[in-house]
């Protein structure tokens, strides 16, 4: 193995944008001189990203035994949390290794005293490969360093990483020790130095732990505004610290991405999400609906928004002109944009059809080009919905609209491509892709026990999932729920070796009549969703949008609901207002590590409804997997409290009554004339400041 120099630049001089460019100019030809990145033509290149490692110090709440906190809880990022007893005053460090596909290798405990040996950690109270070392001043040295290397060199090995493997890490002393780049360079581990402590824009993991001290410094204000003239006190820090912690670790995390207030008259939608694979930033999509009148909010445009920070701030970047309803997803090495041209009102102007756009960083953009021409049969409509790949083939839901002559509003349909064929120089032609036959909804399939008028049912925004034995299935939303029927997906069947889809069956399934998206979690093959459930025989069923869930299932027809709500109404509305003004919608999500990240169409606190959103909002939600998830269907009604009284509801339904029978009373893009119960209430809506409000 050639021998890599360490990049040696000090603190003062490193941030400035030409020292910052030599930096990531040199990662780039590291990668592609040791294979990890490989170059698939032109400006395309495919990463491997489990054989990149980071490293970084993680914020330690055992620290707070420095105040003489007995049995405090170590949590190695992505760890379970283990009770160790430890010396009073003793100093803590812990350093974590993270892969960058994810993977969360076991932490490296450094206990800071001669006195504190391995015994005095019960062996049943630490996960087995957590490495600990004792040090004198608790810090790492040329020795521990080694070890933890030997540590994660064994780990790389049992979970078969290829290598050589590209080691991030900043520039303490202990890096440059011969011992450890001999080691490395046995081991085919490459050493790739950047200055200690040298900022986000660097350091990979600082973004992570950036989150932390945030959470942690509000957490002091607060305590400092409650007793005001106090001083911060180590008893102070041991009190605050762990409470912060668990918030962090534990709690979902919002942050607003964009923001339209609704005298505007425009309104945001298709919210997306995906992270970089060439930078690791975030990267956010929404488009626009509603009185399209401002410059950059002009109608079929996609606006893109990135966040260097973990989701903490968003920047806008450009616009994607040519480009609805569309949702972002990564395809070796480089982010795509899926949509339609327009969307189907429009339908006899424009014929929209299916359109792609890709981009190697999420600010520079291609050209959006058309994947499948409409006819004046097939108009295609869509909305952010996953792109699947099995066996070397990418799989996407779309429905063609089915015109006013129809009832049943839209037809599905499954897209495929061979998955090499994107990687060519020919990425977004037609050619790469094929559709299925357009599969009609049939009343025929609805069942006589519902008791719904069946010509009032359809589906659209599907998701293509592959099933736990390989198959490939489309699971549909259901419009026109009612009171007696409700939380219902529809399922269809794709054979690829006849490019056929047929309808299969319904399932229960926590979704009023909105989008949702179902993906599958790699590590434990369980299933996952996002979703607005029915929670009662709410006064408009079908369009119940005010309360977010996390759903799980493991063989994708079985669904249960993990916990509490994740998001729901806070503003303090009547259960009435709150169905007609709040919405938490239309969500795309992501597999983050641990995490899933999130953008939510937000209908709060200022919008003239629940379905025009006057927010895009980003969530993170920690630790999905560890979430109890054992609420059936027979209780999702139950998931969100009751009003107090039948009159409530009896309310409700004389005023949804009212303000929905008729079209003109509909909210934006229908006519805006709203009645007075509607005005009084978005009154009340814009009048209630006292509230926190968590998307700012």
């Amino acid at each position: 193995m050639k021998r890599y120099s360490a990049l040696e630049v000090n603190r003062a001089t490193w941030l400035t944008k030409q020292v910052s460019l030599s930096y990531f100019s040199k990662l780039k030809s590291t990668l592609l001189e040791l294979g990890i990145m490989v170059s698939t033509g032109g400006d395309r290149y495919s990463v491997d990203l489990s054989r990149i490692i980071t490293s970084d110090e993680a914020p330690n709440p055992l620290s707070a035994t420095l105040a003489g906190h007995y049995g405090n809880v170590i949590c190695g990022v992505g760890q379970k949390c283990n009770k160790v007893k430890v010396i009073n005053k003793e100093r803590i460090s812990l350093d974590v290794y993270v892969g960058m596909d994810g993977t969360w290798y076991d932490p490296h405990l450094i206990l800071g005293s001669k006195t504190v040996f391995e015994n005095q950690i019960p062996a049943m109270q630490r996960d087995m490969d957590v490495l600990i070392s004792t040090q004198a001043n608790a810090f790492q040295d040329n020795s521990t360093l080694l070890s933890a290397l030997q540590h994660l060199d064994k780990q790389l090995t049992q979970r078969r990483v290829k290598k050589p493997v590209l080691w991030l890490t900043d520039g303490q002393s202990a890096r440059f020790n011969l011992k450890v780049p001999d080691f490395a360079e046995e081991n085919e581990l490459v050493e790739f130095v950047y200055p200690p402590h040298t900022t986000t824009a660097h350091a990979l993991l600082d973004r992570v732990f950036h989150m932390w001290h945030n959470t942690y410094s509000k957490s002091v204000d607060d305590w400092s505004k409650a007793n005001p003239g106090k001083s911060v006190t180590k008893a102070v820090f041991a009190a605050v610290f762990p409470g912060a912690w668990e918030k962090w670790t534990r709690s979902i995390h919002v942050q607003r991405v964009a923001l339209k207030p609704e005298a505007t008259g425009v309104y945001l939608g298709s919210p997306s999400i995906v992270r970089c694979p060439l930078n690791g930033n975030l990267i956010a999509s929404h488009d626009y609906f509603g009185d399209i009148d401002d410059q950059r909010a002009t109608q079929f445009n996609t606006s893109i928004f990135v966040s260097d920070d973990e989701g903490v701030s968003w920047k806008f970047t450009t616009n994607v002109t040519g480009t609805y309803w569309s949702n972002l997803w990564e395809h070796k090495g480089f982010v795509y944009l899926m949509g339609t041209a327009g969307d189907n009102l429009g339908a006899d102007e424009g014929k929209p059809g299916v359109t792609l756009a890709y981009s190697s960083d999420g600010v520079t953009w291609s050209a959006v080009e058309t994947v499948l021409n409409a006819t004046q049969q097939n108009v295609y409509h869509t909305a952010p919905t996953p792109v699947v790949e099995s066996e070397g083939v990418l799989y996407r839901g779309m429905e063609t609209w089915a015109g006013s002559q129809y009832v049943n509003g839209y037809n599905a349909l499954m897209m495929s491509a061979k998955s090499d064929c994107l990687s060519s120089q020919t990425q977004a032609r037609t050619w790469c892709w094929r559709k299925s036959n357009i599969l009609e909804f049939d009343e025929g399939w609805v069942p006589h026990a519902w008791k719904v008028y069946s010509l009032d049912l359809h589906w659209q925004e599907s998701n293509a999932v592959v099933g736990p034995n390989g198959e490939v299935y489309l699971i549909l939303r259901v419009d026109g729920q009612q009171t007696a029927c409700f939380n219902k997906a529809a399922v269809a069947r794709y054979t690829p070796s006849t490019n056929k889809l047929r309808f299969e069956k319904f399932i229960d399934f926590p979704s009023s009549s909105t989008k949702f998206v179902i993906r599958r979690d790699p590590a434990t093959k369980r299933y996952f969703a996002l979703t607005n459930p029915v929670t009662g025989p709410t006064p408009n069923t079908e369009s119940q949008r005010n309360v977010l869930v996390l759903a799980t299932s493991d063989d994708l027809m079985e669904w249960k609901v993990c916990g509490e709500p994740l998001l729901h109404d806070d503003t303090g509305f009547d259960w009435t207002d709150s169905l007609r003004f709040t919405g938490f919608q239309y969500v795309d999500w992501q597999f983050d590590g641990l995490d899933i990240i999130a953008a939510v169409r937000s209908g709060y606190r200022g919008a003239n409804s629940f379905h025009n959103a006057n927010r895009v909002t980003f969530l993170r939600i920690p630790h999905f997997a560890t979430r109890q998830c054992e609420t059936g269907p027979n209780d999702w009604i139950t998931i969100y409290p009751e009003p107090s009284s039948n009159e409530v509801w009896l309310q409700g339904n004389r005023a949804f009554s009212q303000a929905y029978s008729q079209a003109e009373a509909r909210a934006c893009p229908w006519p805006q004339k709203k009645t007075s119960a509607q005005n009084a209430s978005y009154a009340r809506c814009s009048a209630r400041t006292l509230y926190p409000d968590y998307f700012y």
